[in-house]
C-alpha cells in the first residue's frame, strides 16, 4: 500500500502534508477515504500542505474541494506551501475565495495569511 500523504499533530492543528510531486486520481481518492474515516475532534486547525505538489488535476481539485467540505463548518482551514502552477488552478477555480491559501506552511499554524 503506497503512502501519499502524511498526518500530524502540532498542538491544535492538523496538518496533512501531501507527499507526491502529483496530486492526481491516486493521491485524491487516497486523501477523500482517509478523510470520511477521520473522526472530528482533538483539533481546532486544519492544514493541507501541498509543499511538494507540482502539479494538480481535477481529481485533486476534487479531493480539495472534498477536504473544504469536511472542515468547513467546524474548523478552521487552509491551503499551505501552494506553487505557482497549483494556485494558478485554485484561482482560475475561484477556490481561492473559499479557502484560504497561506504564505507558507509554517505560517499556517499561527493563522491564515492569505497569498496573492
Amino acid at each position: 500500500m503506497a503512502i501519499y500523504f502524511d498526518v500530524r499533530f502540532r498542538g491544535t492543528s492538523l496538518r496533512i502534508e501531501v507527499l507526491e510531486a502529483r496530486f492526481d486520481a491516486r493521491v485524491g481518492d487516497a486523501l477523500v477515504n482517509w478523510l470520511s474515516m477521520t473522526p472530528d475532534i482533538g483539533f481546532d486547525r486544519v492544514i493541507l500542505d501541498l509543499d511538494a505538489v507540482e502539479f494538480m488535476d481535477s481529481s485533486g481539485l476534487g479531493a480539495i474541494v472534498s477536504f473544504w467540505r469536511r472542515f468547513r463548518d467546524s474548523k478552521e482551514i487552509c491551503i499551505a506551501g501552494v506553487k505557482p502552477a497549483v494556485r494558478d488552478l485554485l484561482c482560475i477555480t475561484r477556490m481561492d475565495y473559499v479557502l484560504p491559501i497561506s504564505v507558507s506552511t509554517q505560517a499556517s499554524y499561527t493563522g491564515v495569511q492569505r497569498q496573492t
